[in-house]
């Protein structure tokens, strides 16, 4: 920690296939490449939604837990990522309403962290991003999947097992948002 070295100097995800003799191919290379920032959504709100999507959510276990024990006391002030975590999308912007996983403790369906709902990680740190191949694709010049990737990495904070310790998961969940 604080030494400049990375775990992972670069990574990115390559998926291919054929539909009706057509290539579909999305690839990540370097600081280019065939995905955007985001869920799927309608072409039109691309533009004015990158902003908000513009990023990755970074949280640990021990911020989960102080907000199960103290989210209803007066005085606790609630963590950023854990207020504006995209459990849901805009569905009249086409946005699938369920994105990023969360505890729903009352069962209602909608993400509330007010009312006690938090995030749902693994490990005991983790990063979270959503993002599309919904674009041109001016890489390889396959059509689009209109595949939504949610990406988790999650790593374990444990004294006693030093490889666990010393792991960085991966997780790509690929969500077909095509017809």
């Amino acid at each position: 920690i604080g030494s400049g070295l990375g775990t992972i100097y670069i990574g990115g995800l390559w998926m291919a296939g054929m539909k009706n003799n057509n290539v579909k191919a999305a690839a990540q290379v370097f600081q280019n490449g065939d995905f955007q920032q985001g869920p799927v959504m309608d072409a039109s709100w691309y533009a004015s939604q990158s902003g908000i999507w513009q990023r990755v959510w970074e949280i640990t276990k021990d911020e989960i837990d102080n907000h199960i024990v103290n989210y209803a006391s007066s005085g606790y002030v609630m963590p950023e990522v854990i207020e504006n975590w995209p459990a849901h999308g805009d569905t009249s912007k086409g946005q699938a309403y369920y994105l990023a996983p969360f505890a729903d403790v009352n069962s209602n369906g909608i993400y509330d962290p007010a009312s006690g709902d938090f995030p749902k990680i693994k490990g005991d740190k983790t990063v979270y991003a959503i993002f599309n191949d919904d674009k041109i694709h001016n890489e390889n010049g396959g059509d689009r999947f209109k595949m939504e990737v949610h990406a988790t990495l999650y790593e374990f904070e444990c004294s006693d097992y030093s490889v666990l310790n010393n792991t960085v998961f991966l997780e790509y969940d690929l969500i077909n948002r095509s017809p």
